[in-house]
């Protein structure tokens, strides 16, 4: 594909000097150099994973949670240390990196297999790049590859001012009491997610010392003022301190995201204790009680079983940096392919799929089945997902917003007087 759109330039290019000006010249490339890594390096380490945990011995007891005997159990195939987002902390995270890498070595031969496919891509990708003599396709001096990494701060507001229906009720669960927020709003306090204080300044002080140092705004982010991240950057460089005033944003959206990326919390004791409270003097046999309890264990089980792990995020994150690092100019469109993998990893957020829920509508069902001999079909109303709804009305707003800005609000620029310039992502 690559090739042939650089085949398509060098004719674009005779053509014009002919006096002709294809309508094809005129549409930006539809893929970027960079989403090699999604189609190669994410998909591998996903392939990797799948069969490293594969031939894992499940029945065989792991070693303990102690980097020592993660590693003795990586190796020789008990277990790989893998746990939930929802569920790890910033320690869990080397533990995994650690149990993968070992477990990739223990199946070397067979991870070899698994990933040629996608080998392929990268060898075919980096025989381009040699007769290409570089990525780029167009002016090669304003697109010269360099390390940024505050793109890696940057893409956190960028995902959170997209989907805040759906991070803010993580955000709102640790930081305001639960009987201060509407029903559709709880799902369980997350206040026990929040980071420790020193692992909070340590990643803290590592955001301020990449915004300190690695800060590029290219040319082209200030050249032209129809693009929103020109105001954005305007605002940035107003003051050599907003740009760290906005380091806890970036901390904060990333936290957020994650979070959502994780689901909902996997122990809701409070909401566990009164609902026990409120059914312990409902007419409810014992053996509706197990069935209830066996029906919550299978939803548990299941929904354990497709949450994000920790080994997903992992893969993810490197994916991601290794797609945006090397971008000197910030653009949102660079951001779809990274939000798009991560909303369609988010677990649903409905209030009736939480333990204690589930557990409330069992024995609510069961309670309307003896007074009434109806089935359970009568509590499916319960299932909605309301962060879906606001998520789409979000959606709605901003694109009607974008359309107005486009179609209303335009400008001249005093060098080229009589043509309307008009927002634009």
């Amino acid at each position: 594909m690559l090739l042939l759109r650089k085949k398509v330039l060098q004719v674009a290019a005779r053509n014009r000097a002919l006096g002709f000006r294809p309508a094809a010249e005129q549409q930006p490339p539809y893929e970027k150099q960079t989403n090699i890594f999604w189609v190669a390096i994410f998909l591998a380490g996903l392939e990797i994973i799948r069969v490293v945990k594969r031939n894992c011995i499940s029945n065989r007891a792991n070693d303990g949670t102690c980097i020592t005997g993660i590693v003795r159990g990586s190796w020789d195939g008990s277990k790989i240390y893998d746990p939930l987002v929802r569920d790890a902390c910033v320690e869990d995270y080397f533990k995994t990196a650690v149990s993968l890498v070992v477990g990739t070595m223990a199946n070397l031969r067979a991870v070899s297999y698994a990933i040629i496919p996608y080998m392929v891509f990268l060898l075919v990708f980096g025989s381009f790049v040699f007769w290409n003599g570089g990525v780029v396709l167009g002016h090669k001096e304003f697109h010269t590859a360099s390390l940024h990494l505050p793109q890696m701060l940057y893409i956190w507001p960028n995902f959170t001012f997209f989907s805040f229906p759906i991070i803010a009720p993580y955000v709102l669960n640790a930081i305001v009491p639960q009987p201060l927020l509407p029903k559709f709003l709880r799902r369980g306090s997350t206040r026990h997610r929040l980071p420790r204080p020193a692992v909070a300044i340590v990643i803290l002080a590592l955001m301020t010392a990449t915004v300190h140092y690695n800060t590029i705004v290219h040319p082209f982010t200030l050249a032209d003022n129809r693009h929103y991240t020109f105001y954005i950057f305007r605002i940035l460089l107003r003051h050599p301190l907003i740009k760290y005033l906005a380091v806890p944003v970036y901390f904060g959206c990333g936290w957020g995201a994650i979070q959502a990326l994780g689901g909902m919390p996997s122990d809701d004791r409070d909401e566990d204790r009164s609902g026990d409270k409120d059914g312990e003097d409902s007419p409810i046999t014992q053996e509706q009680v197990r069935n209830s309890h066996r029906n919550v264990s299978n939803a548990n089980a299941n929904a354990n079983a497709n949450a994000t792990r920790s080994s997903f995020l992992l893969i993810y994150l490197l994916t991601t940096t290794l797609s945006l690092i090397t971008a000197p100019l910030v653009e949102p469109r660079y951001l779809i392919i990274p939000w798009l993998i991560w909303r369609l990893h988010l677990p649903s957020i409905s209030p009736s799929t939480t333990p204690s829920s589930l557990e409330k509508n069992h024995k609510s069902a069961n309670q309307h089945d003896q007074a009434h001999g109806h089935n359970h079909g009568k509590c499916k109303d319960k299932d909605k997902d309301y962060m879906l709804w606001l998520e789409t009305v979000w959606f709605s707003i901003v694109n009607v917003v974008t359309c107005h800005i486009f179609l209303n609000w335009g400008f001249e620029w005093t060098q080229e007087p009589g043509k309307v310039q008009r927002f634009m992502w």
